[in-house]
Parts: structure tokens; C-alpha cells; sequence
């Protein structure tokens, strides 16, 4: 299967590469960034640069491929973004962007579709709550979790009018528990830790290296967290049974710099 992923060659998009690329044909369509320090992604496949805000550029990057896994975001680190409503950058890429690859998809004749969405962890609901693939997600008043709600909301349209077959995969933080690295750094590392809402970058792509291998119609929403009081709070086991998955739940939770 030839497998296209937006943002392939960032914070998760390495690990996604990595991973489908083991079974499938990769190509990692991402922002040339000379600017930005990568980190070195070591997957067999291509590499194509463009944005996903420009439709000529995601047209003929979807074109030829089998599947799309969309991991592209506007970056929370670069850039003081998701503050002032006036900053166009995160609804462009968010939004726009979402739009630009399910239409060429449509038009390319592509169904299979999966959005790297947002699991509600960082929001306090009421003692006894329990998220499973029925609850919409809502998020907390900030720009960002209003990106990824409308994000899904773009799908749902789009599954709906075009039969196209998407899966929602709501994550939880993402973290490399084997490095004890955050993409926010320290900080968001030992946050995620303390509040049990992390997940392994390598465990989302090796879920969706089983979503890809699995037939299925309509729209699909799993939730995907890798702390095990996490399964209280969210419908994970629903998730490892359905996509066959053993997650990272027994880790060090030291920060890189402490570790030897």
C-alpha cells in the first residue's frame, strides 16, 4: 500500500514514518524547513515538500496513493501560536489544510483517511466520567482544541457526503517514553507524566499501521492513551482489542536528563 503522511517528518510524523514504512510505501510530505532542526528519520521511503495549505501542492502529493494519514499541525513550538484569533497561521493549516487533503483525496479517488485527533486528557470532567467512541470531543476555550473539534467535524462531512473511510485517532500527550523526551520539553514531559495522559509516539504508529491493514466504512473514533489509569477515563481497551495493540504502560518516568 502506498501510504501518504502529512507532517511525516515531525515530532510524531517520525515515528509514523518509521513504522508504516516497515510494511507499507512511505512518502512524508512535509514543510521545507531549512531553518528548523529535524530530527534525523531513519524510514524507507520519500520525502515531499510542500503545505498542506496550498491545494495545488497537496493534490499531487495525494495523487497516486492509497491511504493518507494526516499529522500535519501548525507548530506549537516555532511560534507563539493559538492565542489571538487574528493569527490566521493555526486555522489555515488546521482547517484549510484538513479540507485541501480530504478534497484531493475525493477527487484522487483515495478512501482511506486517518486524522491524528485529540483525546479530552487535559480536560477536568466531572469523578466517574467515561469517554468512549460516542462522546464529542469539545476540549478546553482555546483556539487549538477548537482547530481539532472543527478538525473532526470537517471529516464527518466529508465521510458523509463522499463515502470516504476515516478513522478519528484521539491521542493523549505524546511522548518517547524510551528516550524520556516530550516535544515541548521538560516540562510538558513531567506534566504528562503526573497527570497520566501520555502516549508513546511509537505506539500511535503502530496503530496506525493496523488501521491500514484493517477493512472498514464510515467514520471510526478510538481513543489512544499509553498510562494505564488512563483506561478508567477513556475506552482504550476497546482500542488495543480492536487494533490487536500492546501498549508502553510499565516505563521510566524520569525526564531524559535524568536518566544515565
Amino acid at each position: 500500500m502506498k501510504v501518504l503522511i502529512t507532517g511525516g517528518l515531525g515530532w510524531l510524523g517520525k515515528a509514523l514514518s518509521e513504522q508504516v514504512s516497515t510494511r507499507h510505501r512511505v512518502c512524508a510530505f512535509d514543510l521545507e524547513r531549512p531553518d528548523v532542526e529535524r530530527e534525523r528519520s531513519e524510514f524507507e521511503g520519500d520525502v515531499r515538500y510542500g503545505s498542506v495549505t496550498e491545494y495545488s501542492d497537496v493534490e499531487a502529493a495525494v495523487e497516486g496513493q492509497d491511504a493518507v494519514i494526516h499529522a500535519a499541525v501548525a507548530s506549537t513550538v516555532t511560534r507563539g501560536q493559538y492565542v489571538d484569533v487574528t493569527d490566521t497561521v493555526p486555522f489555515d493549516v488546521n482547517l484549510r489544510g484538513t479540507c485541501n487533503v480530504l478534497e484531493a483525496m475525493r477527487r484522487r479517488g483515495v478512501a482511506r483517511f486517518i486524522q491524528i485527533a485529540s483525546a479530552e486528557t487535559h480536560v477536568a470532567h466531572p469523578s466517574g466520567t467515561f469517554l468512549d467512541d460516542g462522546a464529542t470531543y469539545f476540549g478546553r476555550p482555546s483556539y487549538y482544541d477548537l482547530t481539532k473539534c472543527l478538525q473532526e467535524q470537517i471529516c464527518q462531512w466529508f465521510a458523509h457526503h463522499y463515502e470516504l473511510d476515516i478513522t478519528l485517532l484521539r491521542l493523549g500527550d505524546i511522548v518517547d517514553t524510551a528516550q524520556g523526551r516530550a516535544k515541548h520539553g521538560e516540562h510538558s514531559w513531567n506534566a504528562s507524566m503526573a497527570t497520566d495522559s501520555w502516549i508513546d509516539r511509537y505506539d500511535v504508529g503502530r496503530a496506525c499501521l493496523q488501521l491500514l491493514e484493517q477493512s472498514k466504512t464510515g467514520v471510526e473514533i478510538y481513543h489512544l492513551v499509553g498510562a494505564p489509569a488512563a483506561r478508567e477515563r477513556f475506552d482504550i481497551d476497546r482500542t488495543t482489542a480492536a487494533l490487536q495493540l500492546s501498549l508502553a504502560t510499565k516505563i521510566d518516568k524520569r525526564p531524559a536528563s535524568q536518566r544515565a
